[in-house]
């Protein structure tokens, strides 16, 4: 079976564009969704993830959402309930696109949820993480630019992340930068993860 590639920097952006992890006492920051969105691209298989991250009231939300018979406690069925019906949601909001083709993105797994110790309805962050692949396009070093387009909850503040990562000798070079909304918008947001790809010389080939 194909190992797939996970990436788990949520804390290191929050370091770096905020100086401390302390930083989400910031009355916007700890009420804001963070979108986490990696690309893995090897010569046979892109992977996509996009993990969310549920801060302030907006994981106080989603803890009652994932409490389905309202009981005041996240059982695991009502876990592995809520991710079932996530994923065709998911297909609706994660795009994939090799310029402005897109691109069929394929589940690998059913959404996996994280709501860690706390199964109360409380502020704790809740993290879902949704991952999917593709197969590489044969032209993917002609026609190189990659775009991972992500609308979850667009409107609400949120803090993005990008990150890529090339294997199997294809270099990535990521072109979009992170950043912070700070206040709700009526108008869709839209992270966009931009990547080229370009292919390893015939030294590094060699070597």
């Amino acid at each position: 079976m194909r190992k797939h590639l996970r990436i788990y920097c949520y804390n290191i952006l929050i370091i770096g564009l905020c100086g401390s992890i302390n930083a989400f006492a910031h009355p916007t920051l700890s009420d804001s969704i963070g979108h986490s969105s990696t690309l893995t691209i090897g010569a046979q298989y892109i992977d996509a993830t996009v993990e969310l991250t549920f801060l302030g009231t907006h994981a106080q939300i989603k803890r009652r959402e994932l409490d389905l018979n309202k009981d005041g406690h996240i059982e695991s069925s009502e876990l592995k309930a809520y991710s079932r019906s996530l994923l065709p949601k998911a297909a609706k909001y994660i795009r994939l696109k090799q310029g402005q083709a897109p691109l069929d993105l394929i589940s690998l797994y059913d959404p996996e949820i994280d709501v860690g110790s706390t199964r109360d309805i409380s502020t704790t962050p809740v993290t879902i993480r949704i991952s999917f692949f593709t197969s590489t396009p044969k032209n993917i070093t002609t026609q190189n630019q990659l775009s991972l387009h992500d609308t979850f909850y667009s409107g609400i503040p949120g803090i993005y992340r990008h990150s890529v990562l090339g294997t199997d000798g294809l270099h990535t070079t990521l072109i979009s930068q992170p950043m912070i909304s700070h206040k709700p918008s009526t108008k869709k947001q839209t992270s966009v993860l931009k990547v080229t790809v370009t292919p390893a010389t015939p030294k590094e080939l060699t070597s």
